[in-house]
């Protein structure tokens, strides 16, 4: 996530984005986001699975990321809705770390060129999340309704 070739941003950034941090701890199949809802925060999972579904929780459910994946970024930063419900899957709890979506966007203004390698991250993300949705839906017939 924080690799910088030749910007500006480098350890000031990383400097900043850490100590904004706070940690979130969700019970197994605890929902953290619903489908239609906003993203209010950025998501790094630490330990633990998300699942994602395509209407509610575990219903449809397409998707897994795990430990050292994160989600919530180009839906903050395009302004997106959630497309699906995320919800913690695993025997145990789920850990992540977790960054305000105001904080986001006010240390990518700060750092311009970080903001340059988020914005083409996110819109890579998005392509790769829908081309992984599409594929499901044909497989399975959904409709989306």
């Amino acid at each position: 996530m924080f690799t910088f070739q030749s910007t500006d941003a480098g350890n000031e950034f990383i400097s900043f984005f850490i100590t904004s941090l706070y940690c979130r701890l969700y019970i197994p199949t605890q929902t953290m986001v619903r489908r239609g809802e906003n993203f209010s925060e950025m998501y790094m999972i630490f330990e633990g699975k998300v699942v994602l579904s395509l209407r509610r929780k575990f219903e449809h459910e397409y998707f897994m990321l795990y430990s050292t994946n994160y989600f919530g970024d180009y839906q903050i930063l395009k302004d997106h809705k959630a497309t699906e419900t995320y919800c913690a899957f695993s025997d145990h709890h789920v850990l992540v770390h977790c960054l305000k979506s105001r904080d986001f966007i006010d240390l990518l203004k700060t750092f311009p060129d970080a903001m340059a390698i988020f914005f083409l991250r996110a819109e890579a993300r998005r392509r790769e999340f829908r081309r992984i949705r599409k594929m499901y839906e044909r497989w399975v017939g959904f409709d989306g309704r």
